[in-house]
């Protein structure tokens, strides 16, 4: 549906075996050990970030790959072919297929971890198909792939280089405002930075309190199964609010709402004891303890300060806890209020960039994934 204008042949199609071959090459125990990282390719096991456990011993038993050689691993029903980065050993489970026909390797790079590919053509090819069950050269060779000239390859393959160029410094710029972030709150809690008032003066030292000294505790309610059906995003105004991640929460919106500019945090579950400041009012379900207050201290900035404590106090006896009585006995230095509307208020402008900057790489994402689908179909 969408080509360069310089191409208008047809493309062809050819039965997988026609263009790729499948490769065996063992005994080569001295080469770099590489593991899969899906939709990245191989990259050498010790940078994995992963503690995996293998026979050194049984490296012999492992498959050569070449740059640019495809692997079909235990996840390509979900995810795609993944491709060679360097040279190296990978396990035997997986298959290695070698280009028989000249081809770009970003074209079919690209083109096997489309939607396309995936769900229309290798989950049809392949019957009942199980989460981890591998997927056999025999049942591969017989899809049918796209070709076409390798100038038309190399140019979608190249143009498909920028749009991930430009979608890499997207994700980086994002990385780096929240590591300046990270390091601006720690500046802040240690004290390292600190700001003078209108006038130019010092604000008041800071003050150890306890949180039930300062906030009135409580939690969310239980939505009912048919309160629960009635979440919409349009015609409902109060956002309805879920701490069970760590993302902004958002179940949906609900007609009516419990509570206004309060702190709440996930009182049990995986992420359990994280903190988020709640502008404007909202409803919340009961795996929401909230913080209440009428002196101010319900901003950005107090709920940044309790998420560098919170976790130390989380219960991790069966599923992690931490209840609305371990929370009140948190102790924590509170600045005055000028001083925290001051922090919160440069808080808020980074995350607002943050989200900003987010957006715009989620937009990419979809841009690519949307270009993939008009270049191969």
């Amino acid at each position: 549906r969408l080509r360069f204008n310089e191409f208008i042949e047809n493309w062809e199609r050819y039965e997988a075996e026609e263009i790729f071959q499948n490769i065996t090459d063992k005994n080569h125990p001295d080469d770099i050990v590489l593991t899969i990282q899906q939709g990245k390719g191989t990259l050498p096991r010790e940078l994995s970030g992963r503690n995996i456990l293998y026979d050194n011993t049984n490296t012999k038993n492992y498959k050569r790959v070449k740059f640019g050689d495809f692997i079909i691993h235990l996840r390509s029903f979900e995810g795609g072919l993944e491709i060679a980065n360097e040279q190296g050993i990978v396990s035997p489970a997986y298959t290695i297929l070698r280009h028989k026909k000249n081809i770009a390797f970003g074209f079919y790079k690209a083109y096997f971890r489309t939607n396309e590919f995936i769900n229309h053509v290798l989950s049809k090819s392949v019957e009942g198909i199980r989460d981890g069950k591998q997927i056999s050269y025999d049942a591969f060779k017989w899809l049918s792939i796209p070709y076409c000239k390798l100038e038309e390859q190399q140019k979608i393959a190249d143009f498909l280089s920028l749009v991930d160029q430009r979608i890499e410094k997207q994700r980086q710029l994002v990385e780096s405002l929240k590591k300046y972030k990270r390091g601006l709150l720690s500046a802040i809690f240690d004290r390292k930075l600190r700001f003078k008032d209108e006038n130019g003066n010092d604000y008041p030292e800071w003050e150890n309190k306890k949180i039930s000294d300062i906030f009135k505790l409580t939690r969310g309610y239980v939505l009912a199964t048919s309160e629960i059906s009635e979440l919409q995003t349009s015609e409902f105004k109060y956002p309805v609010y879920s701490s069970q991640t760590k993302n902004e929460g958002l179940l949906g919106y609900y007609n009516k709402y419990l509570y206004k500019n309060a702190i709440t945090w996930t009182t049990d579950g995986a992420n359990a004891g994280y903190v988020k400041f709640r502008n404007g009012e909202f409803y919340c379900t009961n795996v929401c303890g909230v913080l209440l207050c009428n002196k101010g201290n319900c901003n950005s900035y107090i709920a940044e300060k309790l998420n560098s404590v919170t976790k130390r106090h989380v219960s991790y006896v069966g599923n992690p806890k931490l209840m609305n009585n371990v929370m009140a006995e948190i102790y924590i230095d509170f600045p005055s209020i000028q001083e925290q509307k001051r922090n919160s208020k440069l808080l808020t402008k980074i995350d607002e960039k943050i989200k900003t900057s987010n957006f715009l790489y989620d937009r990419l994402i979809l841009l690519k994934q949307g270009l993939l689908q008009q270049m191969f179909i």
